[in-house]
């Protein structure tokens, strides 16, 4: 449906009522329901949608809701979904998901389910902007009490306080991506729980689990980016396997408060603790490979008064400040596990395990690595972390990975056209190449993750060679003048906005795997502009972003790739945060707080320095603070003077010299247009008491170079300046601001445009406007033409701030573009999408000009697909 149908169809349905369907549904149209308890069986409609909820929609016993594939529900403030003791079915599809959102700037309440023991299930849903019910202070995001329920491939975000919180309950939680939430991302009191597949990250406890009676099931869940534990568990029973967990700022893994709780086949790194038996809580750890921590395993009391017990088999630990640490009469028993600087136990080793690329985060293990082959057979599991088959040689391996029998075969993922200029699929590819020295037979081989493919009988790679597999092999071959393509995808296609690309060997082991983006720091030419993205080197680690660029031309499948390189390229910097010290750890410190600044550092080859530059606002030249760790790296700024902001960078240098500096551009340049300076940088504010009001609060924050810049240059300038943007508990780093607006930019305040980079956009947005003038009137008429059906702008009434200063009350109006129609078409396919908007310039009054577009180009200005 094009864009015009699209619309005529909204106001037509503004005027429909209810249709009645055979088997007793009522569907509901978008001007007809708006809420309120329902008595009869209804159901909410992609064709009805979307439905403006102003009071809260009750579902009680009897009662069965359905909502549709594609429907969207926005709920206006404080508003709830209650299914009491009724039925909840919202099963969207992956081209068609369900959308419960808020209606305007303000947030919504909750789904809740109280004594519902129906199959009530929510698949395929986004859930966003959920904060407090108005009927409950406790109710946000999902709740269930006493209740059924499946959460199954569904994305939970950018809410206030809990993600999903589950009590007393019988629920499955499967494959959702939980994030940007404000305490947990799950939490889970008593009942009967199963949590696997989920990605949670962004949140101040990842997964706590309290008086779990009947043991939870947690597998297969990536936890990582976590201001407190990963996962924490309180009174608990359980089993936590194949999980990967990371990033925690406190703790990979609590288990306190005297719980029982087993532990196979997780990697746990980068986080102050590993792993934290507490308070006469028992733990069998099998398997694990926990490295590169403050703390690897630790035993010892936290709120009572005695310490944990753990037994620890085949595990791997290694690179922890501390490997293991017993504490308040706790006690450990450690078998055939390498523990670097040794310990004691039978079949104990401490020698180097060797992993792959412990700096990227592959913990996996080279051929020759001693823990090949060195665990016990007793208790091990049959698989390891990827469900790869234990063992694949004489005996079992320790840690979280089992080397496969096949993995000298080092096959590379070397090449990915995932985004062609034309938009066709049929021009994706996927290439592989052979460094080994012997030829490789891929007969059984199989591409697990991104796509599905399997390969044929008698396939096989030369050393040296490539192979390539198209999604299309005809239209691969056309395109690119080759021949020999396989293929084509058995099912899905590489994703333009990245996604994780897998290959397995024949036994069902990950041999290659590279997951990448669609923005900074990965190639962005290779993001629809026509280019593949290449590898510069086969022997560099392909799961960095700084190991591939955008291909010379379309891209060279089957061949060397244009960008490649024998020589060294410099280190790879990502994840750069700042963050005072405190609980929570503030984003703008106080005068008596440092900071401390992390970065992701890595190289092709080894790391030699990584060094901070930072500057107080009014000081003329930089500090350098040496960076220390690996592969996180960390510096401490000392406390700074209320109200003043500190600006720094981040540089690292490898072994070669070669270096790389983080923001791209830091620490700035002189103005192309006023010769002033002007800064790119990372930033943050010291404040000792910060503001309050009605409103939602935006802070943005500038260099004394970029204000002057801003304020002197002329009013018109379009070009973007250095700033960071603040709303929330993390920080926006680089993003750009201008003065917005052709006949408003004289007007005071000053009306602002702020642009996000790709990498991380805010609420889904690229841009947003900050509107000053004549408020009230432009709220009321996007306000207007939403009540009436028609897609409209959603607004938002905020206090704008920069640096200390107030700038006064803003109106924030959605950017009409690619974003826009998204998230007010929930329930398009992706080629209805590629349609064009244009805005009107003057004289642009939609009269007919003829049948020649060129007549209509000086009115109406192309705003996306400028390429088409």
């Amino acid at each position: 449906m094009n864009r015009i149908s699209n619309l005529k169809f909204l106001v037509c349905a503004a005027l429909a009522l209810i249709c009645l369907l055979a088997d007793g549904r009522v569907v509901a149209q978008a001007d007809a329901f708006t809420g309120g308890a329902l008595t009869e069986d209804t159901a909410l409609s992609a064709d009805g949608s979307p439905y403006v909820i102003s009071a809260d929609i009750i579902v009680p016993t009897g009662i069965t809701l359905t909502v549709e594939p594609g429907a969207a529900l926005r709920f206006q403030a404080g508003r709830a979904l209650r299914v009491e003791g009724g039925r909840l079915v919202a099963e969207g599809t992956s081209s068609q998901p369900i959308l419960f959102t808020r209606d305007g700037a303000d947030p919504w309440g909750a789904v809740v389910f109280q004594d519902s023991h129906a199959d009530n299930c929510i698949v395929y849903a986004t859930i966003e902007y959920a904060r407090v019910a108005e009927a409950n202070q406790y109710w946000q995001g999902v709740i269930a009490y006493d209740s059924d329920l499946r959460v199954e491939r569904s994305i939970i975000r950018h809410l206030g306080l809990m993600g999903l919180t589950l009590e007393r309950s019988q629920a499955q939680i499967l494959d959702n991506e939980i994030y940007d939430v404000g305490l947990d991302g799950i939490h889970v009191v008593g009942g009967e729980v199963v949590a696997r597949g989920n990605h949670v990250y962004e949140a101040y406890e990842g997964i706590e689990l309290e008086h779990m009676f009947t043991p939870a099931v947690l597998s297969d869940n990536h936890v990582h980016h976590i201001t407190d534990d990963c996962i924490d568990f309180d009174a608990s029973l359980a089993v936590v396997e194949r999980s990967e967990l990371h990033h925690c700022g406190n703790k990979g893994i609590s288990i306190s408060y005297g719980s029982a709780v087993t532990l196979t086949n997780n990697l746990i790194y980068a986080s102050a603790e590993g792993i934290a038996v507490q308070d006469g809580s028992t733990a069998r750890i099998v398997n694990n490979t926990v490295v590169d921590n403050q703390l690897g395993v630790g035993l010892h009391k936290h709120y009572l008064e005695s310490g944990g017990i753990a037994t620890l088999v085949n595990c791997i630990l290694w690179g922890n400040g501390t490997e293991l640490e017993l504490r308040d009469g706790s006690r450990v028993d450690v078998t055939y596990s390498n523990v670097e600087g040794g310990w004691p136990g039978e079949g104990n080793s401490a020698a180097d395990p060797q992993f792959i690329a412990p700096q990227e985060g592959d913990y996996q293990l080279w051929q020759d690595s001693p823990c090949m082959d060195a665990a016990s057979p007793a208790g091990a599991p049959g698989e390891d972390i990827r469900r790869a088959p234990r063992p694949q040689r004489e005996g079992y391996d320790q840690g979280a990975y089992e080397l496969s029998a096949q993995a000298d075969s080092l096959i590379v993922i070397n090449e990915l056209q995932y985004h062609p200029r034309s938009d066709d699929h049929g021009e994706e590819y996927i290439e592989l190449y052979n460094p080994g020295p012997a030829a490789v037979d891929l007969s059984g081989w199989r591409f697990s993750d991104g796509i599905e493919y399997t390969f044929p009988v008698s396939a096989s790679i030369p050393s040296g060679g490539y192979v390539v597999v198209g999604h299309d092999p005809a239209t691969v071959e056309t395109v690119y003048g080759i021949g020999g393509v396989l293929g084509p995808f058995v099912s899905g296609r590489l994703s333009n906005g990245g996604e994780r690309v897998a290959i397995e060997d024949s036994l069902g082991a990950v041999v290659d795997e590279v997951t990448y983006d669609d923005h900074l720091p990965w190639p962005e030419a290779a993001d629809g502009d026509g280019p593949a993205m290449e590898l510069i080197n086969p022997t560099f680690d392909n799961d960095r972003p700084c190991s591939w660029g955008s291909s010379v031309g379309l891209g060279t499948p089957g061949a060397q790739n244009s960008v490649y390189s024998a020589g060294n390229i410099p280190p790879c910097i990502t994840g750069v945060a700042h963050a005072g010290q405190g609980n929570p750890a503030p984003t703008m410190p106080t005068s008596s707080q440092p900071v401390t600044v992390t970065a992701l550092v890595d190289d092709n080859s080894a790391v030699a320095a990584v060094t901070l530059y930072y500057r107080p606002q009014g000081a003329s030249a930089y500090t350098t603070l040496p960076m220390s760790g690996g592969p996180v790296y960390t510096a401490l700024i000392p406390p700074q003077s209320d109200g003043k902001y500190v600006e720094f960078y981040v540089t690292a240098s490898d072994d070669e010299a070669a270096t790389r500096t983080v923001p791209d551009g830091a620490p700035g340049t002189v103005s192309a247009e006023t010769g002033l300076p002007v800064t790119v940088s990372y930033l943050y504010l010291v404040e000792n008491t910060p503001p309050s009001g009605s409103l939602p609060i935006y802070r943005l924050i500038m260099t004394e170079e970029n204000r002057t810049e801003l304020i002197t240059r002329d009013l018109y300038s379009n070009v973007l300046l250095d700033a960071t943007f603040v709303y929330g508990p993390s920080p926006y780093y680089n993003v750009g601001v201008r003065y917005r607006g052709e006949s408003t930019r004289d007007v005071w305040p000053r009306p602002y445009r702020i642009k996000f980079p790709d990498a991380r956009e805010f609420e889904d947005r690229e841009r947003i406007n900050l509107v000053s003038d004549e408020l009230g009137r432009e709220s009321l008429a996007h306000d207007l033409f939403q009540r009436v059906g028609l897609p409209s702008s959603d607004t938002r009434f905020v206090t704008f701030y920069i640096n200390a200063s107030l700038e006064g009350d803003y109106l924030d109006v959605e950017q009409v573009d690619n974003d826009f129609l998204e998230a007010h078409f929930p329930g398009d396919d992706a080629a209805s999408l590629t349609g064009n908007l244009y805005r009107g310039k003057d004289g642009a009054d939609l009269h007919y000009r003829g049948a020649d577009p060129d007549d209509y180009a000086p009115y109406y200005l192309k705003k996306n697909n400028e390429d088409a």
